[in-house]
This record gives C-alpha cells, structure tokens and sequence, in this order.
C-alpha cells in the first residue's frame, strides 16, 4: 500500500518537476504556496525513512520546550 501511494515518487517526471523548483534564489513567502509560520516559537518535528530493502531509520526532534 505504501509503494503504491509513494510511486509517484521516482517518476522521472516528478523529479524534473521538483528539481525545476529549487534554485540559489531567496523567494517572497508567496512562492511556497500556503505554507504558513509556526505561530510558536518551538515544536516538534519527526522523519521517517524506509528504504526498497525495508530498512529504515527514524528521527524525532523537539526544540525550546523547557
């Protein structure tokens, strides 16, 4: 299941699609679509990597929350 939502992915015209986007450029905030700022000055964040062989590695992060 999760290959299959994901195969999109390794589409080889996804990727010159996203790499179409990145650039040495500073942007206006209006070119990263709705994104908005946290409202907090901390947070958590979590990644999560599965790789074809089903290896994987995981990170969880929280910042200023003392």
């Amino acid at each position: 299941m999760f290959l299959e939502s994901a195969a999109h992915l390794t589409d080889s015209s996804f990727i010159a699609h996203i790499r179409s986007l990145i650039s040495n450029q500073t942007h206006d905030s209006s070119f990263y679509s709705s994104v908005q700022p946290p409202s907090d000055h901390f947070g958590t964040t979590h990644v999560s990597v599965l790789d074809e062989d089903g290896l994987a590695v995981s990170a969880t992060s929280t910042i200023n929350q003392l």
